[in-house]
């Protein structure tokens, strides 16, 4: 980072090596969602809004095979 950065820089550059550090934790998506809700930056690298109902977890298909009355989560194809 060059000795005078703006805020974007900093604020970029932050959330890149935070991604790196904290991998395996699994609060990635919770990350995603608290950074657009606070002021709406999508942040996912696939470039999905952070409030899509893509993000809800999806339960397999052999869940609804199983038991016919299983409701499945929407998918919002997101990604």
């Amino acid at each position: 980072m060059p000795p005078i950065a703006n805020a974007a820089l900093v604020i970029s550059t932050t959330r890149a090596e935070r991604e790196l550090e904290m991998v395996g934790e699994g609060n990635r998506t919770q990350e995603i969602k608290r950074i657009g809700a606070r002021n709406g930056t999508n942040i996912d690298r696939r470039n999905s809004v952070w409030n899509c109902p893509g993000f809800i977890l999806q339960f397999p298909k052999a869940e609804k095979d199983a038991n016919a009355s299983f409701v499945l989560n929407p998918e919002g194809g997101c990604f």
